[in-house]
């Protein structure tokens, strides 16, 4: 694989890895390692570019497979979210649904409450209709003792 060296003096920058210079059939690297003052000049036949080419596409491929695991990853970490804003959501709704008992509950006791007045009321009612019928029936004797007493009476006036 090795065809040429060139002796290179140090003026060339020893900061500059690689350059890939096109020529004709042939690649050629120029390698500037910082220890070296000197450069190698590497012929490369046009098989190794085929196998370069290979591999550049396995690289590819495998770049394109890492691109949809990621997408992949996205995608469910989206779902995630989505679950977690649903199970916020179904939170909110079974928070809004125990107010609401609360609330029903409530009206429950207030209700539970009016009956009971309603209840002591027709209590007193009922006590009052007893107060009024014992007192018709004392004002029915009352006027029953009264007639009694003029039936007494009638005979003795008209005589």
């Amino acid at each position: 694989m090795l065809c040429h060296f060139h002796h290179l003096h140090s003026h060339r920058s020893q900061q500059q890895l690689h350059l890939y210079l096109s020529l004709s059939h042939y690649r050629v690297c120029w390698c500037y390692p910082l220890q070296m003052l000197f450069c190698h000049l590497l012929l490369i036949k046009p098989e190794s570019s085929i196998r370069f080419a290979e591999l550049s596409a396995a690289v590819a491929e495998e770049a394109a497979a890492d691109a949809e695991v990621d997408a992949v990853v996205a995608e469910e970490s989206a779902a995630d979210a989505e679950v977690d804003a649903a199970v916020a959501e179904l939170s909110a709704a079974e928070a809004e649904v125990e107010a609401a008992v609360a609330e029903l509950s409530a009206a429950g006791a207030e209700v539970d409450a009016a009956v009971a007045e309603l209840s002591a009321a027709e209590a007193e009612v009922d006590a009052a209709v007893a107060e009024l019928s014992a007192a018709e029936a004392e004002v029915d004797a009352a006027v029953a003792e009264l007639s009694a007493a003029e039936a007494k009476l009638m005979p003795l006036l008209l005589m």
